[in-house]
């Protein structure tokens, strides 16, 4: 790495080095004419009280850009007329030394063609040589200066928040933590007026919290990696910033990150912690040349970065947390599902052969049995079928969580018909369909099984001698309301949430107010689709059992189901 120029006097507010007294401000004054040249020293001598000036001098370009390659300045005062150079070509070989130093052209030129080509290419003012130089070279120089600073200190401003702007952006990407940390070490490397190597790396507290670990970096050499592969909290620069949460500046005592020979050169740092909710994350530490100090305006950017940091880590880690939980939660539900699968198929075994063996009885020995046992074979034989019904529910509401087949276009009242036909409802019942039954975007074996569902149950609980039955459908905007009204003979107000609830007993329910287990399976596949089911019924004149389809299809968590997320009604 070069070794960073020495820094000359500037102007007083440009300078934010901690414990460096006010300086003088430093002049390059490029002429080739000792009269002119020798003029304008003791007009800048002469004005030393009000503005300090410090002046060199150089008679030629290539003079000029050995001091440029050695020394910072203030001001440039620069003649087009040089035995090497002469002309507009001059100012840009200069900026090509130090393209942030204000230029002030003299000239010997009352030119004023000449002076605004010479700002077009880059400087700040330019002054015509002669008498009235004394009069407006020292208000000259100041606005060069001040003009030079304020455009310097929108240039920070907007490279820090260019960096702090794409930190954020990497942070919210799907990015890992190393890729993050690397584009972020390039980002503060490449502003200049940082004057970074591009060399750094970020550390982390893991497991062990007495020690920090290597996770990414930029430039460092093997020798580097390996003796920074884990750092010590509190042995060196890099573990105390961690700890204090102060940034500390200084050369690191364990590594040369040159690679350097022992003596040649120390490798200057700046570490600064990455915290997070005031617990210690790690550092993030960049390479400085010997001679650069210490400047608070760097300390802001360099704490908002990481700042952005501690938030992208911590959020890293949760979503690590959460993707290991959720890895687990399928584990957890695939188990299950095979349990209930496995328990079922063994329940269901010996449950068809109870419903056989009562079938039998009631055949074989019909002749003996008196009324009340036949009532109680019956009984029997209904609750074999409830428990059958119940079983295949279960699974049935298991399957639709776990079915994820793909979205087809389902003509809602072809499939209404082909439901109609294959119920084939008694010659006593009229169902109507509305015709403003829509195309819809959906998964056919999740659909289908709700409309058979509510279609039954009007079919199977209608009490009335003339059974109607309608299938309507209202467009909502944003998604279609669905409906099957009958005119049975209605479910009581304080019964209308719990049908769609699972059974809790396998008590007789014939009085129509029970809708067994198809309800349920048909309200969970309907909030899977992100819509909603409910009823509206009065008793004696019948129900109305509604649901809503979002027309735009999207993916619904469980946990959206479990706390009632959807389409409102």
């Amino acid at each position: 790495m070069p070794e960073s120029k020495p820094t000359l006097p500037v102007e007083n507010n440009a300078v934010e080095e901690k414990g460096v007294p006010k300086p003088r401000c430093g002049v390059l004054l490029v002429e080739d004419d000792p009269v002119d040249r020798r003029q304008i020293q003791l007009l800048l001598a002469k004005s030393s009280r009000e503005t300090p000036f410090e002046v060199e001098t150089a008679a030629t370009l290539r003079a000029a850009a050995d001091h440029l390659r050695n020394n910072r300045y203030g001001v440039i005062l620069l003649d087009l007329g040089l035995p090497d150079s002469s002309g507009l070509g001059t100012i840009q070989e200069i900026r090509s030394q130090s393209p942030d130093v204000p230029i002030v052209v003299l000239t010997g030129l009352d030119d004023e063609e000449t002076g605004v080509e010479a700002i077009r290419e880059g400087a700040q003012d330019y002054l015509v040589k002669g008498q009235s130089l004394e009069y407006v070279l020292i208000r000259t120089i100041r606005y060069a200066i001040e003009r030079g600073q304020m455009r310097e200190s929108l240039q920070r401003a907007y490279d820090a928040q260019k960096t702090i702007n794409q930190a954020l952006s990497s942070a919210l990407e799907n990015i890992d933590l190393e890729a993050l940390f690397e584009q972020t070490i390039d980002g503060l490397t490449s502003i200049p007026w940082l004057e970074l190597d591009r060399r750094g790396a970020v550390f982390l507290v893991e497991a062990e919290p007495t020690r920090l670990v290597l996770k990414a970096h930029r430039g460092l050499p093997a020798s580097g990696v390996k003796a920074c592969a884990q750092v010590p909290l509190g042995a060196c620069v890099c573990g105390k910033a961690t700890v204090s949460n102060e940034i500390e500046f200084g050369p690191c005592p364990r590594v040369h990150w040159g690679g350097e020979q022992e003596g040649e050169r120390v490798c200057h740092l700046y570490c600064i912690p990455i915290h997070s909710g005031g617990t210690p994350l790690g550092a993030l530490t960049l390479c400085t040349g010997r001679q650069h100090p210490y400047r608070a305006r760097e300390e802001q950017l360099l704490r908002s970065v990481c700042d952005v940091l501690g938030t992208a880590i911590e959020r890293k880690r949760a979503q690590e947390v959460q993707t290991n939980l959720l890895a687990e939660l399928e584990n957890a539900n695939r188990e299950l599902w095979d349990f209930v699968y496995q328990v079922s198929h063994e329940v269901k075994m010996p449950l068809r052969r109870v419903g056989t063996l009562a079938k039998y009885l009631l055949t074989d020995y019909a002749d003996e049995l008196d009324e009340n046992g036949k009532t109680q074979i019956n009984q029997l034989q209904s609750r074999v079928v409830k428990v059958n019904d119940l079983i295949d529910a279960i699974l049935r509401r298991s399957r639709i969580e776990r079915t994820r087949e793909g979205p087809v276009p389902v003509d809602l009242k072809e499939l209404v018909q082909e439901i109609i036909g294959m119920l084939a409802p008694p010659a006593n019942m009229t169902i109507t369909i509305d015709n403003r039954l829509p195309v819809v975007k959906c998964e056919l074996t999740r659909i289908a099984p709700v409309l058979q569902n509510l279609l039954s149950n009007a079919i199977k609980y209608m009490d009335k001698p003339h059974g109607r039955i309608a299938v309507t459908c209202d467009d909502m905007g944003d998604f279609w309301r669905l409906g099957v009204t009958d005119n049975g003979p209605g479910i009581e107000e304080t019964r209308l949430e719990r049908i769609f609830q699972l059974p809790q007993t396998l008590a007789p329910s014939d009085d129509g107010a029970s809708r067994g287990v198809s309800l349920p399976v048909a309200r969970k596949a309907v909030q899977m689709y992100g819509g909603k089911m409910w009823v509206e019924s009065e008793v004696g004149k019948g129900s109305t059992f509604l649901f809503t389809l979002p027309k735009q299809p999207r993916e619904v968590s469980r946990a959206d189901v479990e706390t009632g997320v959807a389409y409102g009604r």
